[in-house]
């Protein structure tokens, strides 16, 4: 210390004013925090309308229209994909073919049976 005296300067300072700017980059940090987890969120939904949803719609109209439509026998399903859906999808291509192939046998037969 300098000299016989000790000097000693005390300043004080309000809480909720030295913690000001803690609670402001606390705050900063949970608006980003949502704000990246909302934008997560809509990519994650965009991405499982385009690997689910629109396989399972193309499916299910293709199905609807052999059901309720003319029974087109000549249709397909496209196959992109090595999952569920896409077996499925090939499942449904093999009994399309083997109506198809039924129906094609059926009218050579059936004139011989008119006969």
């Amino acid at each position: 210390m300098y000299g016989k005296t000790k000097w000693a300067i005390i300043s004080e300072i309000d809480e909720e004013e030295a913690l000001e700017s803690t609670y402001s980059m606390v705050y900063g940090i949970i608006i980003t925090t949502v704000v990246i987890f909302l934008v997560i969120l809509l990519i994650t939904l965009f991405l499982l309308n385009i690997i689910f949803a629109k396989p399972i719609d193309k499916l299910e109209a293709t199905t609807k229209d052999l059901a309720e439509g003319d029974g087109d026998l000549t249709q397909r399903l496209e196959i992109k994909r090595d999952d569920e859906i896409g077996k499925v999808s090939a499942f449904i291509n093999s009994f399309i073919q083997k109506v198809q192939k039924t129906v094609q046998e059926a009218k050579l037969v059936a004139p011989k049976i008119v006969q």
